[in-house]
């Protein structure tokens, strides 16, 4: 039997957590892709103990962004939804779905500050009708199939099981570990 100590440890995974990088290097579920829509508003989420919101630009590109502006800390979920990224209501500042900041109205043309400036963002995919995300040091690693997330068949039953229908995984995608 685990100690109210182990038991806290274990089941903690927010930054900085003992388990946090175990689980931020496996492909992890965030939103049905039906509940979004290109250049529609945003959705918050909290993943691994952290407040963000998932968003499709008019492209199509979905990105998965910290919630806070790193201006003002104001909610982006109020923000505009633009071709190069979401822009703060406050402020004006526009962060593109990478995280790099690429607007800032109230600096002057010649300012390179914004180059200085970056928000919490981690890379999306979106694969059998769910938006999935890793936000681990995936960019570090240099295998090849830990980059991917799960395949269709198993990404398409998860979505299957959300919409309500019960469907489970294809037997042949049980190694996916979803």
């Amino acid at each position: 039997m685990l100690t109210r100590e182990d038991h806290a440890l274990f089941t903690r995974v927010g930054p900085g957590s003992p388990l946090a990088p175990l689980m931020r290097h496996s492909w992890i579920p965030v939103v049905h892709s039906s509940e979004l829509a290109p250049g529609g508003h945003c959705k918050r989420v909290k993943l691994l103990g952290e407040e963000l919101v998932v968003v499709q630009s008019p492209a199509g590109h979905v990105g998965l962004l910290g919630e806070c502006c790193p201006h003002r800390r104001a909610s982006l979920y109020f923000g505009r939804n633009e071709d190069a990224g979401l822009r703060c209501v406050y402020h004006g500042w526009q962060c593109a779905l990478n995280g790099h900041c690429t607007d800032m109205p109230n600096e002057p043309p010649a300012s390179t500050f914004q180059e200085k400036v970056c928000q919490v963002a981690y890379p999306c995919t979106e694969r059998g009708g769910v938006v999935w995300t890793r936000s681990g040091p995936w960019a570090a690693r240099g295998a090849r199939a830990a980059r991917r997330p799960p395949e269709t068949r198993c990404a398409e039953g998860v979505a299957a099981a959300w919409a309500g229908e019960g469907a489970q995984p294809h037997p042949s995608s049980r190694p996916c570990k979803v």
